[in-house]
């Protein structure tokens, strides 16, 4: 077998890698529904208005005003927990329900941190991956380049560990990393341009993006149930007596144990915060936006970049969709493979 035909055949190779890790994402997700679904409804000992499994789900949608007071009360007094609260509930069963709520919790901080770690890594693999296609869809393309492309690629930085019975099995993430290793490898030992690749490069793309599509979705799945769990908290600790201060403070909470685990993971040094966005990448003003219809406590954002020239307007996202993403990090790279994209076309 040629060289070319050995690089080839390797790309192939890391394409069957990315399907398999398409599949894991599926069934990561699947997984997750099943098991904060499972554990509410088998160990929270109050009737709940909604059905869990089917919300995480996307079948059926919370009610407006469902993490309001108003609201909280309204089910605490239904399900016989009135004024004081938890007169119906013994302690030990109460500390039990909030064990359960802390579990969930640390398996949500746990996906999140895993998820955003493998989104950041596909975004950051889709640069080289392309450059790979633009290179090698030149006559006479320097070998210079595809060693460069392929070097980035290599120092993706995959996860390498994912939380017991919930996440990607690491085998796949390791194969995929082998794979493009591998392929790194043999690239180096050319010395000629490389033969049309772009039927392959375009396979890897097909699969990664809807990939990543699926990770923003899971983001968006961690937050609702999230959301349902502070939603219990609140139901089973204060009843018909929850505040609005009380539901704050809770949300903020999650938010700090999130940050926390999401700082273990920063892809970089200089992780990108809301607060760091730089103003401007290329020639595309940048500015974070905020969904002003957001049902839910979490952020909901995206990134819009307004061409300096010719005013055009460009998203993070397909058609300006606002991401549940806890990372700008992520969004800001999405923008910026986007940007670039455009040069390509």
């Amino acid at each position: 077998m040629s060289l070319n035909n050995l690089i080839i055949s390797q790309l192939t190779d890391v394409a069957g890698k990315a399907f398999d890790l398409d599949l894991a994402v599926e069934n990561q997700q699947n997984k997750l529904i099943t098991e904060v679904s499972t554990q509410i409804q088998s160990k929270i000992p109050v009737p709940l208005p909604i059905n869990i499994e089917s919300a995480l789900k996307g079948e059926i949608k919370l009610p407006d005003n469902f993490i309001s007071p108003e609201y909280i009360s309204q089910v605490a007094l239904a399900a016989g927990i009135g004024i004081p609260p938890l007169i119906t509930l013994p302690i030990d069963l109460k500390n039990s329900v909030n064990n359960t709520l802390d579990f969930i919790e640390n398996i949500l901080n746990t996906t999140t941190q895993v998820t955003n770690t493998l989104q950041g890594a596909l975004i950051l693999l889709q640069t080289p991956i392309n450059t790979l296609d633009k290179l090698s869809s030149t006559l006479g393309a320097a070998v210079t380049g595809l060693k460069t492309a392929v070097t980035t690629i290599k120092l993706v930085p995959f996860p390498t560990s994912t939380p017991p019975g919930i996440g990607i099995p690491a085998n796949i993430l390791t194969t995929l990393s082998d794979a493009l290793d591998f392929l790194g490898e043999n690239i180096n030992k050319l010395d000629g341009p490389l033969s049309v690749i772009s039927d392959v490069i375009g396979q890897i793309n097909d699969i990664l993006n809807p990939i990543i599509d699926k990770l923003n979705e899971l983001n968006k799945i961690l937050n609702l149930a999230l959301t349902i769990v502070i939603f219990i908290r609140m139901l089973i600790n204060f009843g018909s007596k929850t505040t609005q201060e009380q539901i704050d403070e809770a949300f903020q909470s999650s938010i700090i144990n999130s940050i926390k685990f999401l700082d273990k993971i920063s892809l970089s040094q200089n992780e990108i915060s809301e607060t760091s966005l730089p103003p401007s990448y290329k020639e595309f003003a940048l500015v974070l936006e905020y969904n002003s219809e957001n049902p839910y406590q979490f952020p909901q954002r995206r990134i819009k970049g307004t061409n300096l020239e010719t005013n055009q307007i460009i998203y993070n996202t397909e058609n300006g969709v606002y991401s549940f993403s806890s990372s700008v990090q992520i969004l800001f790279d999405e923008i910026k493979f986007r940007i670039d994209s455009l040069e390509r076309t």
